[in-house]
Order: C-alpha cells, then structure tokens, then sequence
C-alpha cells in the first residue's frame, strides 16, 4: 500500500491547487483522487473493519469532496484535513444507523446472514464483470507499451509514486502526471470498446 500524501507544505500546496483546479477541470479531481483514496480506505478499513463498507463510504467522501470543492479554503494545511473531516463525519453516521438497524433486528428477532463467497460469485455474474475484463484487458492490450508499463507498475503492482518515479527515472509529479495520462488514455479506450 502507497504510504500516505505528506503534510509537507509544498505538497499541501499543490493538492490545494488539485482541488481548486477540479472546479474546472476533472483530470485534476482525478489527481486528487489518486493521491488520498488509499489513505482514506485505509482510514475507513481501520474504523470498520469492512472492506465494503471502507469502499463505499470511500466513494461516499470523494462524491461530497467533489459536491463541496469550491468551498475548500487554503489556510496553510492540507485538503486532506478537510477530507478526513468528511471521513469521519461519515464514520459517524454509518455507526450511528448500523446501531439503530442493528437494536431494530434484535427487537425483530431477525439475524442477517453475512454474505458467501457463492454469494459474491452470483453477483459477479449479474453484473457480467467477465465481459467488462474482457474489454479492459482489450484496451490495456491498445495502449502504448510505456502506458502499459506505468499502469503495471502503479495499479496493478501498487507501487508507490516515489518508488514508481525513481524506476522511470523521473520526479514524484512527473510519475503522477504519467499515471494519470495513462490511465485517462485506457479509459478513452475502453469507452470506444463499450457497446
């Protein structure tokens, strides 16, 4: 797992900019996005002990990042500050309403099955995610060697940027810049492949 984004000053600078810079382009929502989403589902996963919940209320944070962006203030400290802030507020609420469900069920008498991994697989197949890997594997199969090379690295292998940089030989942002370009080259792909 990537360590997470530092509190030095020049980087809360620069996510600050991300951030402000969202507002009219979406690539650097995008940016932003790469750089905290793992501290934040590490953040709920440590809370929560549930990796789907951790996903969700991961989506949750981002959705009212993106919703309030224009309302971040630069005040020295980073933006990530104000995403936790959102994180924990939702940790909250999400404990508060399991509990409620949770007194509600005992009340009722009613136990909640966990989900199986059978259970999982017949999801899998509605959602007919073999077709979908087809085409991401298609589109990966399309992309430029060196695109290939970034994403095996970072997505696949979960390389951090500091080590991804010092492998391509390049600085932090320049390895961040690759990725993203990378990943935003695939998905043009992919949405050409989609039926």
């Amino acid at each position: 797992m990537a360590d997470p984004p530092s509190n030095d000053l020049a980087e809360a600078r620069a996510d600050s900019e991300l951030l402000r810079a969202s507002i009219d382009d979406p690539a650097a929502l995008r940016a932003f996005y790469d750089r905290w989403s793992r501290p934040v589902l590490a953040y709920f996963q440590r809370r929560l002990r549930d990796p789907e919940v951790a996903l969700e209320l991961t989506a949750e944070t981002f959705a009212i990042a993106f919703e309030r962006r224009a309302t971040f203030r630069w005040m020295g400290k980073s933006p990530g500050a104000w995403l936790f802030g959102i994180a924990r507020r939702l940790v909250y609420r999400y404990l508060r309403r399991e509990s409620v469900q949770q007194r509600a069920l005992q009340r009722l008498g009613v136990t909640v099955p966990p989900i199986d991994d059978e259970s999982f697989e017949r999801i899998d197949d509605l959602a007919d995610s073999e077709a979908l890997r087809i085409l991401v594997r298609r589109a990966l199969d399309r992309a430029r060697p060196a695109d290939r090379e970034v994403l095996q690295h970072h997505v696949l292998d979960g390389m951090p940027y500091p080590e991804l940089a010092a492998t391509l030989g390049c600085t932090v942002n320049a390895a961040r810049v690759r990725v993203h370009r990378a990943l935003s080259r695939v998905e043009q792909d992919l949405s050409e492949l989609l039926p």
